[in-house]
């Protein structure tokens, strides 16, 4: 397959967001996504998705991804709502959780637990 052959291949089977209207309408078969997303990768010159960013979240807020990828992400989350607002309730989330005072169990906690999961089990 040219590079040139993948929007005709990609409209063919359906996908929804690089076909005509009435594609939108048709269900998707599965790995019309997987194509969609290779497509930009080949294409888009390292620009994030949506799904690559709630899988790199928490390498991205602790800032523990190469450079590229990092502006990567800023860049669609410049541009993406629902995003930023994953971003920012996932940082939330972990600096609360953060402050909650950890708890250290009594000797033979686990055992006793583990015993009763498997006598009511």
């Amino acid at each position: 397959m040219h590079l040139m052959d993948i929007p005709v291949y990609i409209r063919q089977r359906g996908c929804s967001q690089l076909g005509p209207t009435r594609h939108r309408r048709e269900s998707r078969r599965a790995g019309d996504g997987d194509m969609l997303r290779l497509f930009r990768k080949i294409l888009g010159k390292g620009e994030a998705d949506c799904g690559e960013v709630r899988k790199n979240a928490s390498d991205y807020l602790e800032q523990s991804l190469p450079s590229a990828r990092l502006a990567a992400i800023r860049a669609h989350l410049a541009g993406c709502g629902p995003c930023r607002s994953f971003i920012d309730t996932l940082s939330a989330t972990i600096s609360l959780l953060s402050r909650i005072p950890q708890v250290t169990v009594p000797e033979g906690f686990r055992e006793t637990v583990m015993r009763r999961v498997q006598r009511e089990g």
